[in-house]
């Protein structure tokens, strides 16, 4: 009995990534995402190869990248943002409280 090989073929495969929800690097790229962290707190973040824009209730920040082994690192002298996928570590002005932070979606009601 001969075995039946599968093989995926150019359109089957651009048809399946079609139906795939956006992952978040997909997302977070020159669009605003949502994030959100324990105790309710949330921000909206804006990617962009160069900086990153922390939007907060009443603060905006502008964030340079910098070089990193793990993530994406953004930074000023006062606030540090690395995103690692879906993960989010942010800290402002030494304000440990931003703990289990995550991307859970695009923003498209923000600018």
């Amino acid at each position: 009995m001969p075995v039946l090989e599968l093989r995926p073929t150019l359109v089957t495969v651009l048809a399946l990534l079609l139906f795939l929800p956006l992952t978040s690097a997909q997302a977070r790229m020159g669009d605003w995402v949502h994030v959100e962290c324990a105790e309710g707190r949330s921000f909206e973040l804006l990617i962009s190869q160069e900086h990153a824009v922390v939007e907060l209730k009443r603060r905006r920040l502008v964030l340079q990248r910098r070089p990193s082994s793990i993530g994406q690192q953004y930074r000023t002298r006062e606030v540090t943002l690395i995103i690692d996928g879906d993960f989010v570590a942010f800290v402002p002005d030494d304000d440990l409280d931003w703990r289990d932070c995550h991307i859970v979606g695009p923003n498209r009601a923000w600018p």
